[in-house]
């Protein structure tokens, strides 16, 4: 059995640790297991799970483009961002809020600033946001530059103030903070209703397995699921490499100029995020430098393809 990934559809409630431990005790607890992003336990969808060598890869496939389908609540804000938190504020939601929405959204799309919940993984001091703001403490979070693609209002605001809407963003976005930003600027508070993630990457729906039929798979049941590792590398910018030039890689030598043929189908991510050299034996992931004399590719990750998962 080769490293694969595994798409798991987790359900609303779930801890996304409780599915890598769940994973780890039906494949064998000398197996490496680790997931690529955390999703809130009140969300639902796709949570990528990394098995063996793949768990090396976990800070690229993080960087993957992600999608979500999500319903806002408007007229209200939260203490956690979302509908299980604590009402802090309400507000009329106005006859036109949908044509001030749609409007608002355009505000929030490309490279911006965000400030994370304080109900969040994100760290202040070696611990972790959330369990500070359920000690009644204001975490100092600071804004992080994230990157939102699309926002795409689906429904219209129904007479209860519930509007759905589709986001297209990348690593560190909060669907909670866009949220809370986005009702500030309509002017009404919102907070999330629902949230689901349906893509990551190029993984969708289609190729996932429901969380709620882990703990009935043995092995062989759940083996019938799991996806090659390459479906990670279809973001980046990827060349295929020969014998000479992966085993540079797997010796950590810098490799000068170009490694090999690129791979035009791949790349929508920039270099500087990671740049994929694929060859027989596995896949390095490189960090690239520029310089006068061209650009110089330095092996950082580096995943065998083939053989038993492992750790």
């Amino acid at each position: 059995m080769r490293a694969h990934l595994l798409l798991v559809d987790k359900e609303p409630g779930l801890r996304s640790t409780r599915c890598v431990e769940i994973v780890r005790s039906r494949l064998g607890r000398n197996i490496k297991v680790g997931h690529a992003g955390t999703l809130d336990g009140p969300a639902s969808g796709l949570l990528l799970i990394l098995l063996g060598s793949a768990t090396r890869l976990s800070d690229y496939a993080m960087k993957l483009p992600k999608t979500y389908r999500v319903t806002l609540k408007l007229g209200i804000e939260t203490t956690t961002g979302d509908i299980t938190g604590s009402v802090t504020r309400t507000m009329p939601v106005s006859g036109d809020a949908e044509e001030r929405l749609r409007r608002a959204t355009c505000a929030f799309l490309g490279m911006r600033l965000q400030r994370p919940p304080a109900f969040s993984a994100v760290r202040v001091n070696g611990e972790r946001a959330h369990r500070l703001a359920r000690k009644g403490k204001t975490p100092p979070l600071e804004a992080r530059p994230v990157f939102i693609r699309s926002i795409r209002v689906t429904s219209p605001v129904d007479e209860d103030g519930y509007v759905s809407m589709v986001v297209e963003c990348h690593k560190g976005t909060y669907i909670r903070s866009l949220a809370f930003d986005i009702g500030r600027k309509v002017g009404c508070g919102a907070t999330v209703s629902s949230l689901r993630r349906v893509a990551l990457g190029s993984l969708a729906e289609a190729q996932s397995l429901s969380s709620r039929l882990l703990p009935h798979m043995d092995r062989e049941a759940l083996s019938r699921h799991l996806l090659p590792v390459e479906r990670l590398l279809d973001h980046f910018t990827a060349y295929e490499i020969d014998q000479h030039v992966e085993e540079a890689c797997w010796r950590g030598q810098a490799i000068k100029g170009c490694p090999g043929r690129r791979l035009l189908s791949w790349g929508i991510l920039p270099t500087s995020e990671g740049v994929a050299l694929v060859g027989e034996r596995g896949v390095t992931f490189c960090e690239v430098v520029l310089s006068s004399g061209g650009a110089s590719f330095y092996p950082k990750v580096n995943v065998p393809l083939e053989g038993e998962i492992a750790g």
